[in-house]
């Protein structure tokens, strides 16, 4: 199991009720998903839309990591990539990074950073995502997520107002549809989402509730992969994919209705990334992905 312990009754029943919701969100049409959500709604889209312009109007910075590549043991996902049919050649990924501050070489250091967004002042959270994206075999790894909200709260002072683009959901669903528009001519190009993977889980609250997931299953063997599977009908996916690490995928689907059709969380395989030792332990979550 993960380090750290199993989450408490209480903790575990606010996953699974969030699970519940988002599983039934993703599984409504566009309408009746959207008059789920607080206030309702008439439609459940989401209102970031233009993207990649949006990053550069709301201030966010964009990169991409040239250094990082599958082909000599990064991230540790071999077996998973031969087992699904997903490539590893460098050529067909691209390793998009995003991040709420000033990267270039003359900008203020990140916690002294503020901008202006239509009259407004806000101060740079230095929130981060790194997110390897293959279009040409319909794949997404949320390999770090440090939100606004994290990262706000763990400033000195604290950032207090948040960025309008605030959720994984929205970050990691414009750094794919970027990547569709520029590959969209491509031969074999998928504009399907046909796999998300989230790689090195290290939110306490996600891991308490992984652990809780495999104790009540009595799951203790070798955790690689093709790792531990859940169904949705179980209360471990449901609470899995209500944990802090799971919200921002039930969202992605359920908000992109127009642009993927009707998906949903099938299925939900925890495991353990081929580079894990003694030292440090990668785990990862793969979503299983389907039509209602």
């Amino acid at each position: 199991m993960a380090s750290g312990p199993a989450a408490d009754n209480e903790t575990w029943g606010k996953c699974k009720t969030k699970g519940e919701f988002l599983c039934a969100f993703m599984k409504a049409d566009d309408e009746a998903a959207g008059k789920r959500l607080e206030p309702p709604q008439d439609s459940a889209a989401s209102r970031f839309n233009n993207f990649p312009e949006l990053f550069k109007t709301l201030r966010w910075w964009q990169g991409q990591d040239d250094k990082i590549t599958f082909t000599e043991g990064g991230y540790g996902l071999e077996w998973a990539f031969k087992n699904l049919g997903i490539s590893k050649e460098k050529e067909d990924w691209t390793f998009c990074k995003v991040i709420d501050d000033d990267q270039r070489e003359n900008a203020s250091k990140s916690y002294e950073q503020s901008y202006n967004v239509v009259g407004k002042s806000y101060r740079a959270t230095g929130a981060y995502y790194t997110v390897p994206i293959n279009v040409k075999n319909g794949v997404i790894i949320v390999a770090k997520q440090y939100s606004p909200a994290f990262k706000a709260a763990n400033r000195i002072p604290p950032v207090i107002e948040l960025p309008e683009l605030r959720y994984s959901s929205d970050v990691v669903w414009a750094l794919w549809k970027e990547q569709t528009n520029l590959h969209a001519r491509e031969p074999g190009t998928s504009a399907q989402i046909r796999h998300i993977i989230t790689f090195d889980i290290d939110n306490e609250l996600t891991k308490s509730i992984m652990n809780r997931a495999l104790k009540e299953l009595g799951l203790y063997r070798d955790p690689g992969w093709p790792g531990f599977e859940f169904s949705m009908d179980s209360d471990g996916a449901k609470a899995i994919l209500g944990s802090p690490n799971g919200l921002g995928i039930g969202y992605l689907l359920g908000q992109h209705k127009k642009e993927l059709g009707n998906m949903e969380v099938k299925f939900i395989r925890i495991f353990q990334s081929d580079i894990s030792s003694d030292n440090k332990e990668f785990w990862c979550i793969y979503w299983g992905l389907g039509a209602v």
